[in-house]
């Protein structure tokens, strides 16, 4: 990737460092921004001059206001959301295929 040209989804400003030469710049979008019904999204999508490309996410979710569930809840939360970009950005396991097994004929 040539570090001059930004790629058109860069924000081609004081985000984007690669713009600038540097080995260690990295192109940046601008931000991505959702409200949603427990609160908001921000996203932004990196990619270095290798080609590596990666998004950075920061939610701000309500919790309960009182109550001894709002650091499970919290957990809870964490536990989810860790384990849906699992689902979505890694490859799926590679189990190995159930033993065929014959019975008496």
């Amino acid at each position: 990737m040539n570090a001059w040209r930004c790629p058109d989804w860069c924000a081609s400003d004081h985000q984007c460092t690669a713009r600038t030469g540097s080995p260690a710049g990295v192109h940046a979008s601008d931000p991505m921004r959702w409200n949603t019904a427990y609160g908001s999204l921000v996203a932004v999508r990196y990619q270095n001059l290798n080609g590596r490309n990666w998004i950075e996410l920061r939610a701000t979710a309500s919790l309960n206001q009182t109550g001894a569930n709002t650091q499970e809840q919290a957990s809870q939360l964490a536990i989810h959301v860790d384990l849906a970009i699992r689902r979505i950005a890694l490859p799926p396991l590679k189990r190995p295929a159930p033993a065929v097994t014959k019975g008496p004929h």
